[in-house]
């Protein structure tokens, strides 16, 4: 099982939290001692974690960055989710969110997805295997541990899978900025998976041709389009909303 690099104060929290077994080192500041620092030592030493004390400096060197917070681990490698699990995963969850990413390239919004899906109880992700940013540690850190906890599909052919989720009762909501119902005026309380486009780019042709719906958030101002981890926030609220208003 592979290692990548883990840091950020949220993040080493959550992966000792949720999944100690995972964390083969600690590495913290030697000049912090506040209580965060505290915790983690403390999470880490009940789960016999090694932890190391060294300087900013040579913290910055290992995370290749300087906005690790004073803490860096390397964590093992959980394997995606195969796509037979990822079927059953739904299966067993009638009312199933699926958040699926065509394409985001920038590390940052990918993890603010990862977030933003975890905080508003997506069931799972789906990320393209090709052409898009990979799982890493900018993404770890920026999605304060998200990726520990939320289930991720990468898939090779996700008009394949597109169409298969259709097969297993899912509507499939695609997001753009133009030809496109209003997103408060869509019924989101079935099992729904909703399709986020790329940076710039949108929806590849496909993927959107293999939509049941478009959708669009409404703006009311100058800006004419949103960040696309901040639009995949609001659209996750709109679900959460439908299903839970009285």
């Amino acid at each position: 099982m592979s290692q990548q690099l883990i840091y950020g104060q949220h993040a080493l929290q959550i992966a000792l939290e949720q999944q100690p077994q995972l964390l083969c080192e600690l590495y913290l500041d030697q000049q912090r001692n506040d209580a965060r620092c505290q915790t983690l030592l403390n999470l880490a030493k009940a789960h016999q974690i090694p932890c190391h004390r060294r300087t900013r400096q040579q913290l910055t060197a290992l995370a290749k960055t300087d906005t690790h917070q004073g803490v860096v681990g390397f964590i093992k490698l959980l394997p995606p989710l195969q796509e037979s699990e990822f079927f059953h995963l739904l299966a067993q969850t009638p009312q199933a969110v699926v958040v699926m990413l065509d394409g985001i390239q920038d590390p940052h919004n990918l993890g603010a997805c990862l977030r933003s899906a975890a905080a508003l109880g997506a069931t799972a992700m789906v990320i393209p295997r090709h052409n898009a940013a990979p799982i890493n540690a900018t993404v770890r850190k920026v999605a304060s541990g998200a990726d520990q906890v939320l289930p991720l599909l990468v898939t090779s052919n996700m008009v394949n899978l597109i169409k298969k989720m259709k097969t297993q009762g899912h509507w499939i909501v695609g997001t753009t900025l133009e030809q496109a119902s209003p997103l408060p005026q869509l019924g989101l309380t079935g099992a729904i998976t909703l399709v986020m486009g790329a940076e710039q780019k949108g929806l590849r042709p496909l993927v959107r041709q293999n939509c049941d719906f478009l959708a669009k958030i409404p703006l009311n101002g100058p800006i004419t389009s949103l960040n696309v981890s901040v639009a995949t926030g609001i659209c996750l609220y709109e679900i959460w909303r439908q299903r839970n208003s009285s």
